[in-house]
């Protein structure tokens, strides 16, 4: 059987145009761009030159800074403690942040680090279609709010959530917005001017770039303090030699899902459109959850809970069935996925256990071919009637 791969929220296969980048970098032979001879001034104009195409694919000023970064988790803690400033000394009141229960675990963990800081953590309500009630907003925020968290697409269900709308009542009273772009970037139009906020995340492998490398988009004047010490890069805000083909290849990366996006916005739609048709119509009582909410073009969260006579079934029991009949799909966030708890983002929708119990994720990429698709709902189909099967005896 040929393997197929249905897990693009976890990561996406190197682009070959990227690639072709990148080997074109190492190639060049650039050294340290933190050195001040002239080889390192080359290597530092070449990083810049990525960084300002970064930033520029995705809406930054010309005066807004992104900082490079190992990744999405680093990059979402830097901007959660930093822009939170967990190391000042704290204030006579108690000072607080608001988040949403759904956000990814490294915001969840960083938020959860500021509680023993002495930081107080609210957390918006979620509705039971996987979208944050927005308005709850502007009975939490007060002046001892610090910083507001919410991401701009859920990584497990695929949910778009309101980070305009709360842009525009973070900016009312002055407190700075911090979203988690990872799952949008390259799948939705995300422009980090337009959606009003601080602070946004975004990393290369979600978009066929490098593992190894994302950033923080900050905006002009805002203050950050670093969570790491002992160098100068970067203004001292994110120390540590930066990788000059890294960020070539995440800037090829980028610049070519800006440039496509429409097309493999389109294309990724149609091919989930028609996944979630063929296991719908052909798995009884089979669930899509988020259904009826805006949604990302690439991601669906199903679930196969009991059903008149036929049982539930196990998300792990699913994931390893699939993965035998070689299709990788997950159960959630690849972050999570070695955990046997629930998840927490299904928790916070409402829904029932049954569902929570029985739900996979399945992702696609702008390289997923239609015949992938359709053999993969194939094998999946053929996994939970044998799950089935066998629970039934």
């Amino acid at each position: 059987m040929n393997h197929i791969y249905l897990d693009a929220n976890s990561t996406t296969r190197l682009d070959e145009r990227v690639q072709r980048a990148m080997i074109d970098c190492m190639a060049a032979g650039y050294v340290n761009p933190a050195s001040q001879h002239r080889p390192g001034q080359l290597a530092r104009a070449r990083l810049e030159q990525a960084r300002q195409t970064i930033c520029r694919c995705l809406g930054g000023g010309p005066a807004d800074r992104l900082i490079f970064c190992s990744g999405g988790t680093e990059a979402n803690n830097l901007a959660i403690l930093g822009l939170a400033h967990a190391w000042s000394d704290p204030p006579v009141e108690t000072p607080e942040v608001i988040i949403s229960p759904i956000e990814h675990p490294s915001v969840l963990g960083a938020a959860a680090f500021l509680q023993t800081r002495g930081f107080l953590v609210h957390r918006l309500p979620v509705n039971g279609l996987g979208v944050v009630q927005i308005g709850a907003l502007t009975e939490l925020i007060n002046p001892q709010t610090r910083l507001v968290s919410l991401m701009l697409a859920n990584n497990e269900t695929g949910v778009i959530q309101g980070v305009t709308e709360a842009a525009r009542i973070c900016q009312e009273v002055g407190v700075p917005l911090h979203c988690d772009a990872v799952q949008a970037v390259g799948k939705i139009p995300v422009d980090f001017r337009q959606l009003g906020v601080t602070g946004m995340t975004v990393t290369a492998h979600k978009l066929h770039g490098p593992r190894g490398i994302g950033g923080l988009l900050v905006r002009q004047g805002v203050e950050l303090q670093p969570i790491l010490f002992g160098g100068i890069q970067q203004l001292g805000q994110r120390p540590g030699t930066e990788d000059v083909t890294l960020g070539v290849g995440f800037a090829s990366a980028v610049e070519l899902a800006t440039d496509e996006l429409d097309e493999r916005r389109r294309r990724m739609t149609e091919l989930r459109d028609q996944f979630e048709r063929t296991i719908l119509s052909e798995v009884p009582g089979a669930v899509l959850i988020g259904a009826g909410a805006q949604r990302t073009p690439h991601a669906s969260n199903l679930a196969f809970p009991a059903v008149e006579s036929l049982p539930a079934i196990n998300r792990q029991a699913l994931m390893m069935a699939a993965d035998a009949a070689e299709v990788a799909i997950s159960t959630g966030s690849a972050c999570t996925s070695g955990s046997s708890e629930p998840s927490h983002v299904l928790a916070a929708m409402g829904c029932e256990e049954g569902v929570i119990e029985s739900s996979i994720r399945v992702s696609l990429s702008s390289l997923t071919t239609a015949s992938e698709v359709d053999l993969g709902s194939r094998r999946i189909i053929k996994a939970v009637k044998h799950l089935r099967q066998q629970k039934s005896g």
